[in-house]
């Protein structure tokens, strides 16, 4: 289908291939790939490229995993802790 015009059902339909697009590449080098934010005029369109390798297990390494590993420290937590659940005011998280 042909997009005249972008805005957010346009948008949400081109992501949808994209990501189709993208599955292909990242299965062919063993990579996750996904689009990120996208920001749009009627004409024009930026869309973020989000790449993460994946170790031997099978853990993919995401931006925020890799952010919540350098700052544990800062919050009492140590990179184990990233994946574990917690209770906080009674609630599971």
């Amino acid at each position: 289908m042909k997009i005249n015009q972008f805005n957010r059902p346009s948008l949400h339909m081109l992501r949808a291939s994209l990501d189709e697009a993208l599955k292909a590449v990242a299965d062919r080098h063993g990579i996750v790939l996904k689009t990120g934010h996208i920001s749009f005029t009627a004409n024009t369109c930026s869309i973020r490229l989000e790449g993460s390798t994946i170790d031997p297990s099978g853990v993919v390494h995401s931006r925020e995993a890799e952010d919540f590993k350098i700052n544990a420290e800062l919050h009492g937590l140590t990179p184990e802790h990233l994946n574990r659940t917690f209770v906080s005011a009674g609630v599971t998280y």
